[in-house]
Order: C-alpha cells, then structure tokens, then sequence
C-alpha cells in the first residue's frame, strides 16, 4: 500500500481523473434536468405518434382499401400499435428515418411528406438544439460552481504558467548559467521569435531595462527563482489591488511628509482606507 499510495494520488490528481470526476459530477446534477427533457421529449413523441397512429389505424382497417397486403404488413409493422408508433417515432428522430416515412410517402399520400419535414425540423432540430443547450449550460454551471474542480483548474493552470515560465527562462539564459544578465535579457527582446513567445505570456516588452531592475535583487544577474516570483506580477496590466497597493504606499508617505513638515503627529494614517477609497 505504501508503495501503491503514490501512485494512487497521482493518477487522482491526473487530468483525465479529473475529467472524469467533472463528467460524473455533471451528470449527477443533470438527473433532474434529463428527466424533465425526457418527459417533455416523450409528450411530444405521444402526440405526433398518436396522429399518426390515428390516420394509419383507418386505413389497415378499411377492409376495401386497395393497399397490397405486403404495404399493409410494413404499416403495421411501424404503426400497427401504440407502442410500435411510439418506437419508430424514436426512430424517426434519432436513427434511420427513411424507411419509417417512405412507407407512408409512397404509399399513402404525399401529403405525409410535409409531416415528416416539420416533425424533424421541430423535434430533431429545434427542441434537441434547446435540450443540448440546457445541458451544456447546466455543466458549465457545475464546473464553475464546484469547489474542488475549480481549485484543481486553476492548479492546472498555475502549473503550465510554471512550465512555460521555465521554458522562457532556458531560452533566454543562453549562457546556461542558470541565471540571467541585462545583455540575455536585451537579446531575447529582439529576437522575433521570443518577443512573440513572451508576448503571449502577457509579458511587456517595450522597456527591457527597467524589466530587469525590477527583477533584479541587486546583484546584477537574475536568477530562476526572482524570474518565477517577479515576472508572475508583472504579467498583464496593472489589478486593481496592486493600484491599491500603490494608493496606500502614496498615503503613508503623504502622512510622513505632512509629520516631518510640521514636526507634529498627524494622527491615525490613512493608508488602510486608501484601499477603501479606490
């Protein structure tokens, strides 16, 4: 079991456990709303399958009618009973619908024609659209609701910014030092390829320099740990709690200006309601 355990957590932890894990969970919240598709799908099937049940009926009980016996034999065979009109109704809707019509169409009238087009056109095409629809809203919901699939889609995404970080660091170090100077950084800006690839990380480009001094702790290099922990801030345009940030740092040092002008004790710093007032 110890030696199992790993293994176990690994494949739990797995994009497709995970993915599993989100299709049962969406299928568990969609009972009520597959039964109720069901029900609706059902009263619709009962209504057209019993007029045509009711026309068919007439015809395999008029014992003039000049229907072949073998048409009469089809006939019933598809709509001899209710259950059996019900069955090729699901037919119609959901597999090979041809046959199931042509009987009628051929032999009966062609008026039938003219059923069959707006049955599939109303059932197969508008009412299914709506119920898929109602499903892929109703997963959606699921997935954006449930605690545990969102924690592990934003670990999914955590990781792969991780990874393509990496990547962009290897590229860039091309001394392969392990750390990154002004000159790699410069590089990298003008080359097409990596300007490309650090665009589509989010990562502005246009003044390299003072990218690196905000990266760099002072020792003139970059290393892999201040890139990961620096570039992941400044990825993107400014949030609005890093404006915040910037509104409470400008608060506390309009209070100790105001306190060394004065020499007197301004008070309680207003820095915590900077965020407040933003």
């Amino acid at each position: 079991l110890s030696q199992d355990g790993p293994l176990a957590g690994a494949l739990a932890n797995s994009p497709a456990a995970q993915s599993l894990q989100m299709l049962l969970k969406c299928i568990g919240n969609c009972v009520n709303t597959l039964g109720w598709s069901l029900a609706v799908l059902l009263v619709i099937q009962c209504i057209m399958g019993l007029t045509v049940s009711s026309l068919v009926q007439s015809m395999l009980e008029d014992q003039t009618s000049l229907l072949p016996q073998d048409v009469r034999e089809t006939l019933f065979f598809y709509y001899g009973t209710f259950s059996k009109t019900i069955f090729t109704m699901f037919q119609i809707l959901f597999a090979n619908w041809v046959p199931c019509a042509r009987v009628l169409i051929d032999n009966v009238s062609e008026l039938f024609a003219l059923f069959f087009l707006f049955y599939r056109c109303l059932v197969g095409f508008a009412v299914m659209s709506v119920i898929s629809a109602v499903f892929v809203q109703s997963t959606m919901k699921v997935a954006q609701q449930d605690q545990e699939l969102l924690i592990a889609s934003k670990a999914r995404e955590r990781d792969a910014n991780e990874r393509n970080l990496r990547a962009l660091f290897n590229e860039i170090d091309t001394s392969g030092d392990g750390a990154l100077s002004e000159d790699e950084l410069m590089a990298c800006a003008m080359d097409p390829k990596m300007a490309i690839f650090m665009q589509a990380l989010e990562i502005d480009i246009k003044d390299m320099t003072t990218l690196f001094k905000l990266l760099d702790d002072g020792d003139g290099e970059i290393s892999i740990d201040e890139f990961m922990g620096g570039i992941g801030r400044l990825r993107g345009g400014a949030r609005a709690i890093d404006m915040a940030t910037v509104m409470a740092s400008v608060s506390k040092l309009e209070h100790m200006l105001a306190e060394m002008m004065t020499g007197k004790p301004q008070g309680k710093s207003r820095a915590s309601l900077a965020v407040k007032d933003w």
